[in-house]
């Protein structure tokens, strides 16, 4: 009995670092073809506004106007 406890609280643990951050950045709806990562579209979203306005400060305050 104490084996199989064990084992059934060993699945229990908490995840590390990098799988707690992939559990967060993928979309909980849906997988990809081989059943794997998929980014969430509103990271997706997220990252490309962000380096958007990285882009467009960087053209303000870099370019010679």
């Amino acid at each position: 009995m104490t084996r199989l406890l064990r084992r059934y609280f060993a699945e229990d643990t908490q995840p590390g670092f990098r799988k707690h951050l992939l559990l967060k950045l993928q979309d909980p709806f849906a997988r990809n073809a081989s059943g794997g990562f998929k980014l969430s579209a509103l990271w997706a979203g997220l990252g490309s506004l962000a380096g958007f306005a990285l882009l467009v400060f960087l053209y303000f305050n870099l370019a010679k106007i």
